[in-house]
């Protein structure tokens, strides 16, 4: 999530430095899964961030967010001198050439050491005073030391991120995914130690727990209410829902972070940034959750109507909301296909469907192979 406002946390790095005795590694993985996951919604936007380090995130509720860009940029200047402290987090090829333009391979590079530094609680390269000696020793392929007891798959993960050629670095999605591997190991491992007193349980207790809902076929009913993202019923629907089961909207969506390779998590990941439910109203976030969970499944037309509603009434972007209203026309909602046709009939608007400018045409080619 981009944000502006106070965060009670402060930045990534004094929240590490504060917190370094009390976070666990279970603690480290999510919010490493958090960060990946917000750069991830950039990438899927097709926006770079270009100068991601500890001082340019920030931690707000005990949660991860990328600052706004303006107001970090903002914030460096008037701290730190242009470079200083910054270059360990820095795409080593921008130092072999100065005219290589920084990509999303830049980002997973700053991700790699990211990960590293919420894995020490510590600046990389702290104490290290000479910036122009540290650019050569990286251009060699100095890299930190990896903190003795990293679990080897969240090591290999950073160290994958930070190798030198970006072909040979993952993609923000194969990032993500790892992430969430490495939680699920850790959970099961804590599960498997905490079993002589899951044992102790008498047998009312296990009953209880027979009869309940796990989160994930709690998440698959959210996704199958009836009511659609505009429905003024649709929050209080599911928070009355999450209570009919006995779980708060906290488990529900640190859950579905920890779960974005499956399509009912990204669905209701959307909901809950729309509906505000467990975090900030955010309705790009909305998009990119919806975007992600239609991906190339053309059965989903309620999520594409969303799609559809999201970019005429909140992004007021009617191109989009055409696109998007007669992909879920064409899978038979009625809904959609009265709202494509209500766009191209509306006289202040008649040009939005039947004449594209060749700029937004080449637009929505690359965006959606539209109007190809």
């Amino acid at each position: 999530m981009l944000v502006m406002e106070y965060a009670d946390g402060g930045t990534f790095r004094e929240y590490l430095r504060k917190n370094s005795r009390n976070l666990t590694w279970n603690n480290k993985f999510k919010m490493a899964c958090q960060l990946a996951s917000a750069v991830s919604c950039l990438h899927n936007l097709g926006i770079i961030h270009r100068d991601l380090h500890s001082n340019n995130v920030l931690v707000h509720g005990n949660n991860v967010k990328l600052a706004d860009f303006g107001l970090s940029k903002k914030t460096d200047e008037s701290v730190i001198s242009k470079l200083y402290g910054i270059i360990p987090y820095i795409d080593p090829k921008k130092f072999a050439s100065d005219s290589y333009s920084r990509n999303k391979k830049s980002d997973i590079y700053s991700i790699g050491v990211l990960l590293w530094e919420i894995s020490s609680c510590r600046p990389p390269f702290e104490g290290q005073y000479n910036q122009y000696g540290l650019v050569n020793q990286i251009l060699q392929g100095l890299r930190e030391t990896p903190i003795p007891n990293t679990p080897e798959d969240y090591k290999r993960i950073y160290t994958d991120c930070w190798k030198y050629e970006p072909d040979d670095r993952p993609d923000i999605r194969e990032v993500v995914n790892r992430l969430v591997e490495v939680i699920n190991n850790n959970s099961s491992h804590s599960s498997r130690n905490n079993s002589s007193l899951s044992s102790r349980n008498n047998l009312s207790q296990t009953f209880k727990q027979k009869g309940s809902k796990s989160k994930k076929d709690i998440v698959d009913g959210i996704a199958a209410l009836p009511y659609k993202i505009y429905d003024k019923s649709k929050k209080q629907k599911i928070l009355d829902y999450l209570e009919d089961h006995h779980v708060t909207s906290i488990e529900i969506f640190d859950w579905l972070l920890n779960n974005q390779n499956y399509t009912n998590s990204l669905l209701v990941l959307g909901d809950f940034h729309y509906l505000g439910i467990a975090t900030e109203v955010d309705t790009k976030m909305a998009y990119n959750f919806y975007e992600r969970a239609v991906g190339g499944d053309d059965g989903l037309n309620v999520v594409q109507y969303n799609l559809g509603v999201i970019c005429e009434n909140e992004l007021r972007d009617k191109v989009k909301a055409a696109y998007w209203y007669r992909k879920s026309a064409e899978q038979g909602n009625h809904e959609a296909r009265e709202s494509f046709n209500r766009i191209r009939n509306d006289p202040h608007s008649s040009n939005v469907v039947p004449s594209i400018t060749v700029e937004r045409a080449e637009l929505l080619s690359r965006l959606f192979g539209f109007y190809k």
